[in-house]
């Protein structure tokens, strides 16, 4: 948006081919409002008016009242974390891996909307909107999350070096390839706090352990000892709760006879 303030810069990412823009006095906008609704709740319904769905936008209820994380019936506070300080408009804001903050905790009709604004629609003039949908399936509803935010820290770093990383196909084969090897990757991001993800690719079907050791050996974590399918698995590593030291750490896969270990740093 325009702000008139010559100390503001807006940037567009335009990929490799066509570069970075950049506008003075102009600045890039954030999210505003984060909302759930359900189909036929009393206020915080499906909108049934373009009023209805501005309030939402607003990040209000239905009916254009600020909805309290203190009261509201399908969310916790939880972690000490005082409810009246918590923003109404971004709900659910907290971490469900940590069990901190706004909580979203009932398994209702969700649905959501994301807002970002406001702004102009000015005749003849472009607007850029940049809208990612991302998605990470786990091995349950918590390790998903893991897994959505190592797909979206990716997303989000390709983006900020301008998508100076992705790489074309000459051929493109929309056939499905199962891996012929097993491979351990290196996590990522590396160094790290205070998560990772470690992916692996297994290519038969195999009894598979990830356990995480210290440098003198000792195990501190297992975090896969189940049997899998082919293809490539990702498994997160957090450090919330523990007592891990900052400090040079090893992760070993083992599957059937494969066996590999790599090197990860914990910074705090």
């Amino acid at each position: 948006i325009y702000t008139g303030n010559n100390l503001d810069t807006a940037y567009n990412y335009l990929g490799q081919n066509f570069g970075l823009k950049k506008f003075a006095g102009y600045k890039n906008i954030s999210p505003n409002s984060f909302v759930h609704y359900m189909s036929s709740h009393p206020t915080q319904g499906d909108p049934g008016t373009r009023f209805q769905a501005r309030n939402y936008m607003h990040g209000f209820n239905r009916d254009g009242q600020i909805v309290n994380p203190c009261t509201f019936p399908y969310g916790s506070v939880l972690g000490g974390v005082n409810c009246a300080l918590v923003n109404p408009r971004f709900m659910y804001s907290g971490d469900p891996v940590t069990n901190f903050g706004w909580i979203n905790n009932s398994p209702t009709d969700n649905r959501y909307m994301f807002n970002t604004g406001p702004f102009s629609l000015e005749l003849n003039k472009p607007i850029d909107i940049i809208v990612a949908y991302i998605v990470g399936r786990g091995t349950n509803a918590i390790n998903s999350v893991h897994i959505g935010r190592w797909f979206v820290q990716n997303a989000f770093d390709e983006y900020r070096s301008n998508f100076g990383t992705t790489t074309g196909i000459e051929d493109e084969d929309n056939t499905a390839t199962i891996p012929n090897e097993f491979k351990l990757f290196q996590n990522y991001p590396n160094p790290f706090n205070p998560s990772t993800v470690i992916s692996f690719q297994l290519s038969a079907f195999s009894h598979v352990t990830l356990k995480v050791y210290d440098i003198l050996g000792r195990e501190v974590a297992t975090l896969v000892n189940e049997e899998l399918d082919t293809g490539i698995h990702h498994s997160p590593f957090s450090i919330f709760n523990s007592q891990l030291p900052s400090g040079i750490y090893f992760y070993q896969l083992r599957a059937g006879e494969y066996v590999e270990t790599k090197k990860m740093i914990i910074i705090k």
